[in-house]
């Protein structure tokens, strides 16, 4: 079964990308200063990776996972038993 999880980026990251915040470094002081939520959740572990995942054709929002626990999440949602 190929992995459902179809892209993890660092929440810091995806901030600078959408034209949020300018640098890397703002974003993590902003996401630590408890000024983002996502989905209505707020984040506040500025290692967080945001992930996508398909489902059928759509790509839904998953969750940002702490950067700790990514490895081992994707392997439980990438094992095939």
């Amino acid at each position: 079964m190929p992995n459902p999880v179809v892209c993890s980026m660092p929440l810091p990251r995806l901030l600078v990308d959408a034209g949020l915040c300018k640098t890397t470094s703002e974003a993590r002081r902003l996401i630590e200063q408890g000024a983002v939520r996502i989905a209505g959740h707020l984040i506040t572990d500025p290692t967080s990776l945001v992930m996508l995942w398909r489902d059928g054709d759509q790509t839904r929002y998953l969750g940002a996972i702490p950067k700790r626990l990514a490895d081992q999440y994707a392997k439980e949602v990438g094992d095939d038993s």
